[in-house]
């Protein structure tokens, strides 16, 4: 499978300028930091974005890089799961932890991170389907 990605684009065409084909694509994505006023905003377009393409095209769409201010905003995840909920989304991806501190701190849950219930309430959608379910419906069988 190959993946194309951009960052946050403002329209298809500027997400498409770099775009080697649809015979070479299989996952179309994004990645989209939560660092700027217009995050929501953008994140929302993306999304829209690559699933109506995806739709169109044949393809999978994916946010494939994203993470927020979560020392900041303990409301995160669950902002984030609002926006994207409506779009057929395969995955969202959200960057590494760093493994020393930062003033963004981390971009994934941590046992002591303020926006640990957020994350929680978003585990626990409907729509969202983790590593654990996804061993126990065996979806990867050894042949």
């Amino acid at each position: 499978m190959y993946s194309y990605s951009t960052d946050g684009v403002n329209s298809e065409k500027e997400y498409l300028e770099r775009y080697p084909g649809d015979d070479l694509i299989d996952v179309v994505a994004f990645d989209k930091y939560d660092r700027d006023p217009f995050y929501k905003k953008t994140l929302k377009f993306c999304a829209e974005l690559v699933s109506t393409y995806a739709k169109e095209k044949g393809k999978i769409a994916a946010v494939s890089e994203t993470g927020g201010l979560l020392a900041k905003n303990h409301n995160w995840w669950m902002e984030v799961f609002d926006i994207l909920e409506p779009y057929d989304l395969s995955y969202v991806l959200t960057w590494r932890n760093p493994y020393a501190p930062t003033d963004h701190g981390a971009y994934g849950p941590t046992p002591d991170c303020p926006a640990n219930k957020s994350f929680i309430e978003f585990y626990n959608q409907p729509k969202t389907v983790f590593q654990e379910e996804i061993d126990s419906k065996n979806i990867y069988q050894k042949h």
